[in-house]
């Protein structure tokens, strides 16, 4: 990556799961470091969730955003996975929302910057696994790396039916 700075530029397209892929894959970030979202396509993206909703839960959901850390262990089926530009200094320069349904059914987004999360879920969906609505968790490592962290994985959760 060269020490220019990135001008950011407004694009019409999303981030998809091969862009993450590609830019892990080859260390370079510049094609999703230069997104900035278009608010037309955040708009479209709205309504997109409003006319493809396939139950009245999915329509009517509340706008809870679950976050990664705060629902460890618990399984749900992965739907979807969107990416957004991320401006936090350290990671990469992106971050998921997941759509999940938990147990009772019920369809919500969450959001997840960990990268091993990320990179599985990237893989899922570019190799059209999410169409499967694999049961997964999210689980937490009992040991932190040498910045004190404590990484974040997702694995196979037994179907709870």
């Amino acid at each position: 990556m060269s020490n220019e700075k990135l001008v950011p530029v407004t694009i019409d397209a999303d981030i998809t799961s091969d862009d993450v892929l590609r830019g892990v894959q080859s260390d370079n970030f510049d094609h999703i470091q230069q997104t900035v979202q278009d608010p037309e396509t955040v708009g479209r993206r709205i309504d997109a969730r409003i006319i493809e909703a396939d139950s009245l839960a999915a329509l009517l959901g509340n706008d809870t955003v679950l976050h990664a850390q705060d629902y460890l262990n618990q399984p749900f089926q992965l739907l979807k996975v969107e990416w957004r530009p991320s401006d936090q200094p350290n990671g990469l320069p992106f971050y998921a929302v997941l759509t999940i349904a938990d147990t009772d059914g019920e369809v919500m987004p969450m959001t997840c910057g960990a990268r091993t999360v990320m990179l599985k879920a990237a893989k899922m969906d570019a190799a059209g696994w999410l169409d499967e609505r694999p049961w997964v968790r999210i689980v937490k490592s009992d040991k932190p790396t040498e910045a004190g962290n404590y990484p974040l994985d997702l694995q196979a959760a037994p179907a709870p039916f």
